[in-house]
């Protein structure tokens, strides 16, 4: 009966401890991905719909994702981060741990022609708990702006 005792203690105590230490989450459940999910964006040209046909993973363990044949649509790494990386682009576009207040570059200031164009940043505006399609969830106000050529702030 002792050693009974002694074996529902320790499950109890393991039972707590997990509820108290959660695991990491996965990057990848922060950014809803898997193949055959539809996205439909209201464009002023229309609706656009991209659907993600492909992923695949490799040995550094990034994730990639495609809307087309060919070339992946974005990157996902282990940090919580998503690169848009089409016809060799690597714009940072979501940091996925970040926080109220946390900003960084999308895409780089470029001077050179053809293709000239300011720097474009992002900035956390709110980051806040709710409900989204009957589950919790954590949302995310991410606001996208360009700086003036040569502007640091």
């Amino acid at each position: 009966m002792k050693l009974l005792n002694i074996i529902a203690a320790f499950f109890s105590i393991l039972f707590i401890s997990q509820r108290i230490y959660a695991q990491e989450p996965d990057p990848n459940s922060f950014f809803p991905s898997a193949v055959g999910n539809i996205w439909d964006y209201d464009m002023s040209s229309g609706i656009g719909r991209y659907e993600i046909i492909k992923d695949s993973v490799d040995l550094e363990n990034f994730r990639y994702l495609f809307y087309y044949l060919g070339q992946p649509t974005y990157k996902l790494d282990t940090l919580h981060n998503v690169f848009f990386i089409p016809f060799s682009l690597d714009w940072y576009k979501y940091n996925l741990d970040a926080d109220s207040g946390d900003t960084w570059t999308v895409e780089p200031e470029d001077t050179t022609s053809p293709g000239a164009h300011p720097r474009m940043e992002a900035l956390v505006k709110n980051k806040y708990p709710s409900i989204v399609f009957g589950r919790p969830t954590v949302l995310m106000e991410i606001e996208y702006y360009e700086l003036n050529w040569g502007d640091t702030v």
